[in-house]
């Protein structure tokens, strides 16, 4: 079984794209587990020790500009 993370980054203060659960029973429906997380670009710090200790397979990412997202994380 795999552990997906489906990460957003939050760049303006607006309700979140809901894009990616709408794979959540696809998902399931394999054996995966998936958390959606919401984070913050002030709080890169604490969202790195949070993935660590979650210890994901896969990051789904949705941002704008991922290669800038993944490069600050």
């Amino acid at each position: 079984m795999f552990r997906i993370s489906f990460l957003q980054c939050q760049i303006v203060k607006e309700l979140p794209h809901m894009n990616m659960p709408l794979f959540v029973n696809d998902i399931k429906a394999h054996g995966c587990s998936f958390e959606c997380i919401c984070a913050a670009r002030s709080k890169l710090r604490d969202l790195v020790t949070y993935l660590k200790k979650k210890n994901f397979d896969l990051f789904a990412v949705d941002y704008p500009f991922p290669i800038m997202f993944l490069n600050e994380l």
